[in-house]
This record gives structure tokens, C-alpha cells and sequence, in this order.
């Protein structure tokens, strides 16, 4: 029984090796995520094309969580989500030891502000930024049809990309925490 035991072993080993060699070290051509929602009626949808990948976010009681990673492959340079959301009171967006917020006022033109908090423990130092820093998401309302939209929104999304800090570093995973009007 030992003996067709370790023979079955030898087998899945040599299998595994003969096919790390033969993949020759390339990474697989399908990335595969694994999303995690939080919240009754909060749910996220991966949409990939070649070099960027979508993450369709609905929320029903427009507060949620949710945490993405890569299982297998990486994430392609071109990272966004896609929130149907009335508004935006606040995202987190938590990766490494970095955590972006943003918020978009429901007047005044619906102005975008961000910060930044580094560090991790009693070490956190939060940050107003701009545009200009690479922790910066970039948001764009739009409505159904595509075109410019205004909070309150009804029926369109919420387009947020990822900080080019995020692609830049190569992470495997992200958190997102989201609020449409604090309730």
C-alpha cells in the first residue's frame, strides 16, 4: 500500500514539474480572481479585456465591502470599477499598507476629494492629495447613455481607476469599502 502511495506521489510530482518546464515560466493567459462581497445585496463582476479589467460594482443598500485578488496571473496594468451607486459619499480603497479615500460632494459641481493614509499601526499619517500624486483614483460620473452625469445619479455608474501607485507595485489584492449617502 506505501509503495502505491509513493508511486502515486512520484507520478504528481513529475507531472508538476513537467509542466512548470513546459509552461516555461510564462505566466498563465487568464487571470482568475477571487471576489469576496460583503453585505445582503452587495455583489461585484469581473469584466476583462486584453490589457484592463472592470470590476462591475451593484449595491442595493449602497453601503458595502469587498475584497478582490489574483488566484492565478496578475492584474493587467489597467485596473477600474464600476459603481452603480446614487452617489459617493466615500470609497476606501486599501491595498498594501496604503489606503485611498474619495469622496464626491452631492453639490458644488460635485467636486472630487481625495486623501491618503500610509503606514500601518500608530505609524498612519492621513494626506490631502491631488491629481498630480499616484495614490490619486480618477472618477467619472456618467450616465446611462455614457454621457456626463451629476449626483445625484440615477441609473448610471460611478467609474473609479485604480492609483497608478496600485499598478505600479504589483499587487495581488485590494479592499474596497463603499458609502452612497451616510445614512
Amino acid at each position: 500500500m506505501k509503495r502505491k502511495r509513493a508511486g502515486i506521489a512520484l507520478k504528481i510530482i513529475i507531472w508538476v514539474v513537467f509542466l512548470t518546464v513546459s509552461c516555461d515560466g510564462e505566466t498563465p493567459e487568464e487571470t482568475i480572481y477571487a471576489i469576496h462581497s460583503e453585505g445582503v445585496g452587495n455583489e461585484v463582476i469581473v469584466e476583462t479585456e486584453e490589457n484592463s479589467v472592470l470590476f462591475d460594482v451593484s449595491s442595493e443598500p449602497g453601503i458595502g465591502a469587498a475584497s478582490i485578488a489574483v488566484i492565478t496571473g496578475e492584474f493587467p496594468h489597467s485596473v477600474a470599477l464600476n459603481l452603480h451607486l446614487t452617489a459617493l459619499e466615500e470609497l476606501r480603497f486599501a491595498y498594501g499598507e496604503t489606503e485611498v479615500l474619495v469622496s464626491v460632494s452631492s453639490s458644488q459641481g460635485n467636486a472630487v476629494r481625495e486623501s491618503v493614509i500610509l503606514g500601518s499601526g500608530e505609524a498612519q499619517q492621513e494626506s490631502p492629495i491631488t491629481p498630480a500624486s499616484p495614490y490619486w483614483l480618477d472618477v467619472v460620473i456618467l450616465q446611462e447613455d455614457s454621457s456626463p452625469g451629476t449626483i445625484p445619479l440615477n441609473g448610471g455608474v460611478i467609474l473609479v481607476s485604480a492609483p497608478e501607485d496600485f499598478s505600479a507595485g504589483r499587487y495581488d489584492s485590494f479592499f474596497i469599502r463603499w458609502i452612497d449617502f451616510y445614512r
